[in-house]
């Protein structure tokens, strides 16, 4: 598997992952899917939440957030080949839209965030908006600085297959954009 090393996002948060060291780089659509794919058959309950990326488009660039725990020695972190190191989360952006999809995260911890680091990225490639069920995905985006554009109330008919009706309730469907954006102008002018 080769790494894209055309653009690398070092990105030197410690509010959430100081245990880490980690960088943000660009992936091949397949890298990505590998990913995704892996997030899936770990997590089964799971494995209907993320979307895939539209197929062939040039206007999407992908990217994973990798490291290793700080104690680590080895593999040597942001080497040639850094998809070898911990694959913590991955996220894709459409560069003429600027929607941002696909955002997961791998076998972590509840409280390691990875949303910080993957929406930094998605924004430094153009990305403005995206959509999640209200609740917890809400307010991690909204510490990002997206606010709620439209609210649609839950349809059943649209719901993941793996939806758990008794502890995940039936929140709206939100689309939420960065202030100032196309898409946040577009939904608070009309």
């Amino acid at each position: 598997m080769e790494w894209s090393t055309d653009r690398q996002i070092t990105n030197t948060r410690e509010d959430t992952m100081s245990d880490f060291d980690v960088t943000i780089c660009t992936v091949t659509r397949g890298q990505y899917m590998a990913m995704l794919n892996e997030f899936r058959s770990t997590n089964p309950s799971l494995r209907d939440r993320v979307d895939d990326p539209p197929v062939e488009d040039d206007n999407i660039e992908y990217v994973a957030l990798v490291g290793k725990l700080k104690w680590e020695v080895w593999p040597a972190l942001f080497g040639p080949n850094p998809i070898d190191n911990l694959r913590l989360g991955a996220a894709w952006v459409n560069t003429s839209t600027g929607y941002i999809g696909g955002v997961f995260k791998t076998q972590l911890p509840a409280d390691v965030q990875v949303a910080p680091f993957l929406l930094d990225a998605t924004k430094a490639l153009g990305g403005t908006w995206l959509e999640c069920f209200d609740g917890k995905l809400r307010e991690t985006y909204a510490k990002q600085g997206f606010v709620t554009v439209a609210r649609s109330p839950f349809n059943r008919e649209y719901a993941p297959k793996t939806w758990d009706y008794d502890s995940e309730g039936e929140p709206d469907y939100l689309v939420m954009a960065l202030p100032g954006s196309s898409t946040h102008k577009h939904y608070t002018n009309n």
